[in-house]
């Protein structure tokens, strides 16, 4: 995220309202939040970022405080590719002579064999 240089008047009013609605807890939770966030750090498809002022928009604020940007880790490892959710590949059910392969229970959909 981009390092804030100076505290404008609109600034400083945001952050108000900010504490006035959330309170100070919140707003060291989404700064933590924020910091953490892979996305809001510019590890997304647009190597956008998040900075100061988008963090305190209030509806932005209380996003970020409900998780809405928490980072999202499938516990399966191969699905958090996007490239393998997109592209599935299926074990193969034919041989090279295109019978099917002795034991092979898995013809195109997708399950894997026993």
């Amino acid at each position: 995220m981009p390092r804030v240089q100076k505290i404008s008047k609109a600034r400083r009013k945001a952050v108000e309202t900010c504490f006035r609605e959330f309170g100070q807890d919140a707003i060291m939770k989404v700064i933590e939040k924020a910091a953490a966030s892979q996305f809001l750090n510019g590890q997304n498809e647009r190597n956008w970022s998040a900075d100061f002022d988008w963090i305190f928009n209030s509806k932005r604020f209380n996003q970020i405080l409900e998780g809405k940007y928490d980072n999202k880790i499938n516990p399966n490892p191969s699905l958090n590719n996007y490239a393998a959710n997109r592209y599935p590949t299926y074990s193969r059910p034919y041989g090279n002579n295109g019978y099917p392969v002795k034991g092979h229970t898995d013809f195109g959909y997708g399950l894997e064999n026993p």
